[in-house]
């Protein structure tokens, strides 16, 4: 496309409507998945010095409907906040309609709680709607009570290894029946009765008026290649 080309049509849509051109732009904002990693974190220290203290990184794509001119920038900034966190290197723009917080490596249960929620509180909704962590690294009986802290979560997705036994995507909640417990000899019970520990604990919240939010399992590899279709627009 030649230059003259491109200054037409960026021309033509100057002249649309202003409430079009805004609209256009919202549109336009992309489904992402923020993942975060720690870079250093010296762990079962009491009183950690401040080199010690963890160095958390989101590596996030680029939000590019901030560069593209002042209208966009305006009209994108309206709709993400800017999240700043003590440990983080970096600052990054959430927003909690099109972004999962996906916790990519090992961490104490509670510090991805935590940092869940000092991002949420920088939201103009105080909401995380939508995040992934690995299965292996919570508790089935801890990160329910956790995970109730912050009641705006609509769906969690648990990722599991690529070399695991599992199907793809596996749906943990809501469920019509209750889970079955695996049988003693079964090859992978540790896994399945974990899993069936997780399920009760969440559903022994609903008698406190607690909405629980939707639970999936996600084998890596799927989760590598089709995480940001697996949104249900929540």
């Amino acid at each position: 496309m030649s230059s003259k080309q491109t200054t037409s049509g960026l021309t033509c849509f100057a002249r649309l409507p202003k409430e079009l051109r805004l609209q256009i732009w919202e549109d336009a904002q992309p489904d992402r998945i923020l993942p975060f990693r720690v870079d250093a974190m010296r762990y079962g220290r009491r009183d950690p010095s401040p080199e010690e203290w963890p160095t958390i990184c989101c590596r996030s794509p680029p939000l590019n409907l901030l560069a593209v001119n002042h209208e966009s920038r305006q009209q994108t900034l309206k709709s993400y906040a800017l999240i700043r966190h003590e440990f983080l290197v970096s600052h990054f723009y959430f927003n909690c309609f099109h972004d999962t917080l996906y916790i990519a490596e090992h961490w104490y249960e509670s510090e991805p709680i935590t940092l869940i929620q000092s991002v949420a509180r920088c939201t103009k909704t105080h909401k995380v709607r939508s995040f992934a962590i690995w299965e292996r690294y919570i508790s089935p009986y801890r990160f329910p009570m956790l995970v109730k802290d912050i009641a705006s979560f609509e769906e969690i997705f648990l990722i599991v290894g690529s070399e695991d036994n599992v199907l793809a995507v596996e749906t943990l909640l809501p469920r019509d029946k209750p889970i079955e417990e695996p049988p003693g000899d079964h090859p992978d019970f540790a896994r399945l009765y974990r899993r069936k520990c997780l399920v009760e604990a969440f559903e022994s919240l609903k008698d406190t008026g607690y909405r629980l939010p939707r639970l999936t399992i996600v084998r890596e590899d799927y989760w590598n290649a089709n995480g940001l279709r697996m949104r249900r627009g929540c």
